[in-house]
Formats: structure tokens, sequence, C-alpha cells
């Protein structure tokens, strides 16, 4: 068994089923993470994992112990799950390192300050113990409510949308601050946010979730590279899905370039199929015969994200450096480098 163990889980509230049948697993230390749009139900996997809601099928253990199933379930504070959240939470009329201690002052005086002592070592705000949350910018702040979770040592951490009131840099910023003081402290946790950008920084393993029902569970790589369906290779990252027509085993015709890779199970000669191309798989060469329409474009700083045309219609995106700056209405010249050739039936619908 898995230090946490999610197996078979469903959560309804009356007659409506709002969490299908989800299993997951974390090995003790590692940090997982729920993805996915508004309202697919990771907010209240979350919850149930926590103990805050009941579960209608299946059962969830922690460090071998089973603390929720159906008609049986073990109440929040005898878990051992710290929590982060959202809006931070900590107590403004209390410095730093008196919200660290909140969770902790049952234990001895002195085994209280050296506990502190350890948590501002690892989050580096030393300076600050004696500081009040509205002296703090909002990434301290995000830090201190860390320490707090973390100071019982319990046994998962759960955060939900930690960061999601901070500017994009800053997230990425704390994502990868976090995950460095949750392995050093070895401390299993799980995050969840609808930002695939923070959950690749931050998490061992990523579940794609839509409309209650997990996708894909698997690492950042790949979900990119490997999506297993049509979804998840929408949803994460960027890019397009064009027609293609197989021709011959692991070949297939498309107005892009006849492709080579492996198709799905069961597609013959003839079988139309999607492939997703991604912007970094359109490179720019000046020098290549083939070219497309540029269409629009977006600046991004170092690079221009290009909108191209083929002659059939077909729209593709290319990732460029912003020096090669090339205008709407231009032919762009371009070569491939699909590596991981993603491919579905046509009848997969996203």
């Amino acid at each position: 068994m898995s230090f946490l163990d999610v197996q078979n889980t469903s959560i309804a509230y009356g007659s409506n089923t709002v969490v299908h049948d989800i299993s997951i697993q974390l090995e003790k230390g590692e940090v997982g993470c729920l993805l996915g749009p508004s309202g697919c139900g990771k907010t209240t996997l979350l919850r149930a994992i926590a103990g805050f809601e009941p579960i209608t099928h299946g059962k969830i253990s922690l460090n071998d112990n089973v603390v929720s199933q159906v008609n049986n379930i073990l109440s929040p504070e005898k878990r051992r799950i710290g929590m982060v959240f959202q809006d931070f939470a900590l107590f403004p009329h209390l410095n730093v390192a008196d919200n660290i201690r909140f969770g902790i002052r049952h234990l001895k005086r002195s085994e209280q300050k050296q506990r502190i002592s350890e948590l501002l070592s690892l989050i580096g705000l030393e300076k600050m113990r004696s500081r009040f949350p509205h002296e703090l910018s909002g990434g301290q702040q995000q830090r201190v409510a860390v320490a707090r979770a973390l100071a019982p040592k319990p046994y998962l951490l759960l955060l939900d949308e930690p960061f999601s009131s901070m500017d994009v840099e800053l997230r990425g910023e704390l994502a990868r601050e976090v995950r460095k003081i949750l392995k050093q402290e070895q401390i299993t946790a799980i995050l969840v946010s609808h930002d695939q950008n923070e959950a690749f920084a931050m998490a061992d393993n990523i579940g794609v979730m839509r409309d209650g029902k997990l996708q894909q569970w698997d690492s950042g790589y790949n979900l990119y590279h490997r999506p297993t369906n049509p979804f998840v290779a929408d949803f994460i990252g960027h890019g397009v899905f064009i027609d293609g027509v197989v021709t011959d085993e692991n070949k297939i015709k498309t107005s892009l370039a006849p492709l080579e890779g492996v198709v799905p199970e069961g597609c013959k000669s003839g079988c139309k199929v999607k492939i997703l191309v991604r912007p970094d798989d359109i490179l720019h060469d000046d020098c290549s015969p083939r070219t497309a329409l540029i269409i629009a474009r977006s600046f991004r700083g170092a690079n221009y994200l290009y909108t191209l045309e083929l002659e059939d219609g077909t729209q593709l995106f290319s990732l460029v450096h912003s020096h090669h700056d090339h205008e709407v209405g231009e032919r762009l010249g371009i070569t491939l480098e699909i590596d991981d050739l993603v491919v579905f039936p046509e009848t997969l619908t996203i």
C-alpha cells in the first residue's frame, strides 16, 4: 500500500455524483497535484482526503490506516494533515514566530523554540520572526503559512490553490520554493491547481481531472508528450489537432508532411486520425522550401507565437525567437521536429 492510497473513490451530494471512481497513489515524500478546470471536482476530492467530505464509494488510506470509507470516516483533526489555503489564513494579531507556533503549543517550550528556528531557517525568514503578517509581502506570507502547516510534522500537506493570488512570475518561483521545502522535510503533499505551469514546477505526479473523472495520473513529462486522450492533449500545453490518414503501418499522410510514429491500435490503412502539433514542433527555418502564411502573431518577450496557415487552410502555431521579426502576411519557412507523435482516432473527441 502506498503512503497515500485513494482507491476507487466517489463522492456525491445527494443523487449528484461529483467525483467518479478515482484512484491515485503517492509514496512518502512525493508531491502530487490535482489539475483541471473550475468545477472538475479537484477541491472536492482534496476535502475528502482531509476528512471534510464523506465518500460514497471506495476508501482512502494514509500511512497504512484507512481514514475514509463509506459510513466510516476519521475526523480531520485525527488525520495529522496540514492545510495551506488560498488566502493564507494567517492570524493577523500574531507575529511570524507565533503563527508558526500555533499548532505546536502542546510541545515543551524548548521544543517549540527549536522547531520554529528550524522552519524559519528553512523558509529563509529568520530575521522576520517578530514581524506581523501585514508587514510581509505576499510571498513571505505564503512561506509562513507553509511553515505553520509543517510545524506539527503532518503525514500529509494539502495545498488548495495556494498561489492563485500571486502574479505569474511569483507563482512559479513560490511553487519551486515550496517543493524544495517539502522535499527537505520529506513531507507528502497534494496541490490543487488550475495552472499547469505551477503543477509542473511542484509535482512529481499530476492528475488531470474533467467532470469529476480522472483522465490521467502521470508525470508532467508524460502528460505533455504522451497524453492518453484528446482532452489531456488539448488541456496540457498549447497546440492544435490536424487531420491525417494512415497509409501504412506507423505512417500517416497529412497536409503538413508525411509523418511516422505509433498509430492507435486498430487503425489500419485508410483510418482517419487526429495528430497533435505543438508550437515547439514547428521550427523556423528561412532555408526551408516548406513555408506557411503568418496570419497572426503574439509577442511574448523572448519569443513570438506565430499562427500559421497552410495551403489547405490548416492552422498551426510556431514559437520563434523574437529577434526573428516577421510580419502578418509574410510566409515563414518551417521545418518539423516532432519527436513524440501524439495520434488519436478521428472518432475520439475532446
